[in-house]
């Protein structure tokens, strides 16, 4: 058993079209950072890959980037919904037995008031 032989044909297994982009630019994420900080434009890039089976815009390129950089540094792709906070229930005081003074009605008070919005409409 060829271990050389099998390693090469899993290698190109790899790469089979077969294979999300983002799975595919997953593998050679370090190959890609090291010429993204060396100073070669993502448009090179992209022109490199399609030119070794990929089949991708710019802009999947970057999005593909993006979540291939989540997933190596061990952080969800996806955004989690935040979590729901629990209300704080409030406290309610009990009511005073007010029956008697809600039937006794302060008649100066209410002249007043009337007197009050009768000179605000003139």
């Amino acid at each position: 058993m060829d271990k050389t032989n099998i390693s090469q044909q899993l290698a190109k297994a790899s790469g089979a079209n077969s294979r999300s982009i983002r799975a595919r630019i997953s593998d050679v994420l370090d190959d890609i950072e090291k010429a993204i900080s060396s100073g070669v434009a993502h448009d090179e890039i992209v022109a490199i890959l399609n030119k070794n089976g990929f089949d991708l815009s710019i802009k999947s390129f970057r999005n593909a980037l993006y979540l291939a950089r989540k997933k190596a540094a061990g952080q969800p792709a996806i955004r989690q919904p935040a979590p729901v906070r629990p209300t704080a229930e409030k406290q309610v005081s009990p009511q005073k037995d007010s029956s008697k003074e809600a039937d006794e009605i302060d008649l100066k008070a209410l002249g007043k008031l009337g007197s009050k919005t009768k000179r605000n409409r003139l």
